[in-house]
């Protein structure tokens, strides 16, 4: 008698096997944030922290991504990196301002010397700064993160993202006077033409009489 039965128990293992690895690991939800709101007048320079949040059992080895803002509010200045080795792309072409930014992170911890960032844990990767260049008072713009090659993780599969953006509310377009500066101003002026007066008047008097 041949054992018939072996075979699709061998055959049935081996399917559930195959499916098992079949099935991709679960996506890492890394959360990029910028930072708390910001404000200022126009003129006033402004730095956006770019902060990255991982859960426990999640990594990252590499993410490419983009920053992007309104150019009538903002003038982007330059970024300084905190954490990792980011290369700002548009920077090391000479692009002036661009819009949106992109950068290629590489990943490297430097409390652990390792090519990876481990959850659960917080890094600050990057600081950027902007100039508030127009907008009226009570203007609110928008610092947004966006993503590029669905932020392929070179490490393992790419990896969905929660985003957080930025804001940044004008405050005042200009400096303006005070009253009381704009009084004391006036009482100035006032006082200065006064003497000028005076000193015609005294130099009429002074001419000399033939």
């Amino acid at each position: 008698m041949w054992q018939w039965s072996k075979t699709p128990i061998t055959v049935f293992a081996g399917l559930i096997m195959a499916a098992i690895l079949a099935v991709p690991p679960a996506l890492a939800t890394p959360i990029f944030s910028l930072g708390s709101p910001l404000s200022g007048a126009v003129g006033d320079e402004v730095s956006v922290d770019l902060n990255l949040d991982l859960a426990d059992g999640d990594s990252l080895f590499s993410a490419d991504f983009t920053i992007t803002y309104d150019s009538s509010y903002l003038e982007y200045l330059g970024a300084s990196v905190v954490h990792g080795y980011i290369l700002l792309l548009d920077d090391f072409i000479g692009a002036p301002s661009p819009n949106p930014i992109t950068f290629t992170l590489s990943v490297f911890d430097q409390t652990t010397n390792d090519g990876s960032f481990y959850g659960p844990n917080s890094y600050e990767l990057a600081d950027l700064t902007f100039r508030i260049i127009g907008g009226g008072q009570g203007d609110q713009t928008l610092i947004r993160f966006g993503n590029l090659d669905a932020y392929d993780d070179l490490s393992t599969n790419p990896i969905s993202a929660v985003t957080s953006d930025n804001s940044v509310t004008i405050t005042d377009t200009a400096p303006i006077p005070e009253p009381t500066t704009m009084l004391l101003l006036g009482t100035g002026l006032a006082g200065l033409g006064a003497m000028r007066t005076q000193r015609r008047k005294r130099a009429t008097h002074r001419l000399p009489t033939r």
